[in-house]
């Protein structure tokens, strides 16, 4: 009996060790069957990746060769000339002053014009210290002298839709309105902001008075009204051939 049981214990002794044999050659196995996998793949990871990598790097160097070819050709000087400079959008930007040239009793004078800005009829210009600019009403603004009123110049944008043979006959209607015997000047520089203008002179018992047309991009009346003994109107034309539309 003991015999038995001694040869009962052998084999499931014997059992146990050839499952737990074969338990250990099958994880060894599966273990060398997945680093053979991970190896396989690896190279090929690999290979995806520098792939990814080269088509970014030639999808960026594309991007900047399109933004270099966007940039807007600007000068690198530094240098700014006349009175206005140019933004990234082409906007012009007129700078805060500027000198302005004219003639007054006889001699050439230059003198620094401030930038100003009408909200009453849109547009811009450089005026003089010691003068200013004003509203007067709607769709018209005047310039003058700051201790000195009488002196002034009256500034009319002309409406772009406006026929200016009309302005024209505007301009002749209110010189004789002023003075029956007003008359067309004629002797007068035509260059400039004057080369295609319409003039008139009227006066009155105290004032002289200059009524004037500029034709071109950007029409405008003036009256300039001064004492009848003191007719100096070059700074006031100085001025106004700074009118630019906003």
């Amino acid at each position: 009996m003991k015999a038995i049981y001694r040869m009962f214990v052998v084999s499931a002794s014997l059992a146990l060790l050839l499952s737990a044999c074969g338990t250990t050659e099958e994880t060894a196995e599966k273990t060398n069957g997945a680093a053979e996998q991970v190896e396989k793949e690896q190279p090929q990871t690999e290979e995806k990746a520098a792939e990814t990598s080269a088509d970014e790097q030639e999808e960026l160097k594309e991007q900047k060769e399109q933004v270099e070819q966007d940039k807007p050709e600007t000068q690198e000087t530094g240098e700014v000339t006349g009175d206005e400079e140019k933004s990234g959008t082409d906007e012009k930007v007129r700078l805060p002053e500027q000198n302005l040239t004219y003639e007054e009793n006889g001699q050439a004078v230059e003198k620094t014009g401030f930038l100003n800005t009408s909200d009453n009829q849109n547009y811009s210009m450089y005026v003089l210290d010691g003068y200013i600019l004003e509203e007067e009403e709607p769709g018209k603004d005047v310039v003058m002298l700051s201790n000195d009123q009488k002196s002034f110049m009256r500034i009319e944008m002309v409406p772009a839709d406006m026929d200016l043979t009309t302005v024209e006959d505007i301009v002749k209607t209110t010189a004789e309105a002023i003075s029956p015997e007003a008359e067309k000047y004629e002797e007068f520089k035509k260059e400039g902001m004057l080369k295609d203008a319409v003039w008139y002179k009227a006066v009155t018992d105290e004032d002289m008075v200059n009524l004037i047309l500029i034709k071109g991009e950007t029409p405008v009346k003036l009256s300039i009204y001064t004492p009848k003994d003191q007719e100096n109107i070059a700074a006031f034309l100085a001025m106004a051939e700074t009118i630019e539309v906003k």
